[in-house]
């Protein structure tokens, strides 16, 4: 750490600085340990994985890697990438970034090996994006496009891109990542090429084109279909909730809601749930069915904490936030307000939701302020 703080040209006190900007205060004893690289062996790994450039991204992979814990799964590369695969579908995201600093770490002999590891890169930066470290999967997706990449890496690569880039508030950027990764798909690789449709309906909704988007995304959810992943086909159709609120069939988009949380609690995709049942809190929201609304954020920030969700956590606070002003519970607003307050300072996603909790909350004092509207945001 030390050769990386003066290859960057930052000094100790520089350091010391940009941390108390972000409400973080190093001891000197942790200092010294960092300095030596005296560290618990997950945030070692990390840091070996990260050229990092600042300190703001180096606190971001130092809250993975300790979510992540000690100790090193067994197994070979494929053993271990189909192991993390299954526990972050399942809501364990302590074992899924476990099991992927191990393939990381793992030795590549071979071709084949070379492959997994920047498959489990590739998954790495997944994950940190849908925790809401998006400055960090930037970091670790800048670092896989300097490699040469085969067409289907690539291609999972600049799709991964353009939902990072879309959450960091460059529409535009996006956009064209996802038409480059359109033309790079091998046309026989189905799984990728609704990766691509997928993706390019989520980017032409936010740009305000729900017709277009339902058109690439009633692709993509038969595609997931006719290569019978369940998991991605029930993303699809939590993204359909919001193209058919955006067409203004609200009462089917109610449905669907309402159809995905029974699909993910019958399929026990954990992380799933506790999007679907955020996304339906906020569908009840919008048509002002406030007491329904909380019983269903709720039940979602609870499986949120359970995970260690954060960026779940926070969609929830301020949701709910926006509930209790409504029912006129203004203490548990209040509070709402401040927990969402809280985890908002280390998000770095760009969302009318979070915009209006960053708005809400004064540099001096946290407090509570009237909502606007409920933004159409979802937590997807």
């Amino acid at each position: 750490m030390r050769k990386i703080r003066r290859e960057l040209g930052f000094s100790l006190q520089e350091i010391e600085a940009r941390a108390a900007r972000l409400g973080v205060r190093i001891p000197p004893a942790a200092r010294m340990q960092i300095e030596r690289g005296d560290l618990d062996p997950a945030v070692r790994c990390w840091l070996a994985l990260l050229h990092v450039d600042n300190v703001e991204v180096l606190a971001d992979a130092m809250e993975l890697g300790g979510l992540a814990g000690g100790g090193t799964p067994p197994g070979d590369l494929e053993e271990l990438t189909e192991r993390g695969t299954q526990a972050w579908k399942s809501g364990d995201i302590r074992e899924a970034l476990r099991h992927a600093l191990a393939v990381r770490e793992h030795p590549a002999e071979d071709a084949r090996s070379r492959l997994l590891k920047q498959g489990a890169l590739i998954c790495f930066a997944t994950y940190a994006r849908n925790l809401g470290k998006f400055r960090l999967a930037q970091c670790m997706v800048h670092e896989l496009l300097l490699e040469p990449l085969s067409r289907r890496e690539l291609t999972e690569t600049l799709v991964l891109a353009a939902s990072i880039w879309s959450g960091l508030g460059s529409s535009e950027a996006a956009l064209a990542m996802v038409e480059r990764a359109a033309k790079r798909v091998e046309p026989h690789d189905l799984q990728r090429v609704a990766y691509v449709e997928h993706q390019w309906a989520k980017l032409l909704l936010r740009s305000g084109e729900p017709k277009e988007a339902e058109h690439h995304l009633d692709r993509a959810v038969a595609l997931y279909r006719q290569v019978s992943d369940a998991y991605n086909e029930v993303r699809a159709l939590q993204l359909r909730t919001d193209v058919l609120e955006a067409l203004g069939r609200a009462e089917a988009a109610l449905a669907c809601a309402h159809e995905i949380v029974e699909r993910a609690r019958k399929l026990d995709y954990g992380c799933l749930l506790s999007t679907a049942l955020l996304e339906l809190g906020r569908l009840l929201l919008a048509r002002s069915r406030n007491e329904e609304a909380v019983v269903f954020l709720r039940q979602g920030l609870a499986a949120a904490t359970v995970l260690d969700d954060r960026r779940v956590q926070l969609y929830a606070h301020a949701r709910l936030w926006r509930a209790y002003t409504a029912l006129g519970e203004l203490p548990a607003a209040a509070l709402a307000l401040r927990e969402a307050a809280e985890l908002v300072d280390r998000a770095d996603e760009m969302s009318p939701e979070l915009d209006e909790v960053r708005r809400a909350v004064t540099p001096v004092r946290r407090r509570a302020t009237t909502p606007k509207r409920p933004a159409r945001e979802s937590v997807n």
